[in-house]
């Protein structure tokens, strides 16, 4: 789908943004709080490896 887009518009650049931790360091279950923040942690670093890949394509694309 990123292809096509980049193919139907030469200008376009595909930003993408990122995910802070979803919950502070003093809750009640910190094991539960534990887990969705190792999920942000995951999804940032999926989300870096999709940037570095796309611009190695050279497509345009920025993201954090």
């Amino acid at each position: 789908m990123i292809d096509q887009i980049a193919g139907a518009a030469s200008n376009v650049q595909i930003v993408l943004t990122g995910y802070l931790h979803i919950v502070g360091e003093s809750q009640c279950r910190e094991g539960e709080f534990d887990t969705l923040n190792h999920l942000a942690d995951y999804m940032r670093d999926q989300q870096k490896a999709k940037v570095d890949e796309l611009k190695r394509s050279g497509i345009k694309v920025a993201g954090s």
